[in-house]
């Protein structure tokens, strides 16, 4: 990360155009379920070194349908993997239960496109190495493309000029533990 020259203001334009991309793909969603279904879309496509994700690596092929069908299998296993509580797991996928039934996510290209912005464009930026939050500042220019007050929702992302300064006044030592309760994103 030493050597590696990143633009932040490009990854933030990025990062806002795919937002904009996505919130237009998903339009004709109700505008409170599209975090969750971007999650769980985001989630499906999580991969780690030593294990492979079979659904990242064959949704192109599938069908809107097989997607529908391995969207909550795929979840279920990837964050059994996590050591996710299985009860946080069924909540997620109840709240995505409406995918069976929504008429645009199950007649179109809808779940196949956003799989696509996300793997092409959005993904390769969480692996840069940078202070910057860069998964928050997705998710925060999605709720607001998508007209989503944050603070109703709970999400409330601290600022970065406000984390720079706070993490400038502290004096950290190499053996000190820090917990922080909210850490969200963990940029902070």
């Amino acid at each position: 990360s030493l050597f590696e020259n990143l633009d932040l203001e490009l990854i933030s334009n990025d990062i806002s155009k795919s937002s904009s991309k996505i919130n237009r793909i998903l339009r004709n969603i109700d505008s409170q379920k599209r975090p969750v279904l971007l999650s769980a879309l985001m989630i499906c496509l999580y991969e780690k070194d030593t294990i492979s994700n079979d659904f990242k690596n064959s949704y192109h092929n599938y069908s809107t349908i097989n997607i529908i069908r391995n969207v909550p299998t795929t979840i279920n296993d990837i964050l059994i993997n996590e050591d996710i509580e299985q009860s946080k797991i069924d909540v997620l996928l109840n709240e995505l239960a409406f995918m069976k039934t929504d008429k645009d996510l199950n007649d179109t290209e809808i779940l196949k496109n956003i799989l696509i912005e996300l793997e092409n464009n959005v993904i390769p930026l969480f692996n840069k190495q940078t202070s910057y939050d860069i998964i928050g500042k997705f998710y925060e220019e999605f709720l607001r493309y998508a007209g989503i007050a944050n603070v109703k929702k709970g999400i409330v992302l601290t600022p970065n000029h406000i984390t720079k300064l706070f993490t400038e006044l502290i004096d950290i030592k190499t053996n000190d533990i820090i917990f922080d309760s909210c850490c969200g994103t963990g940029a902070f």
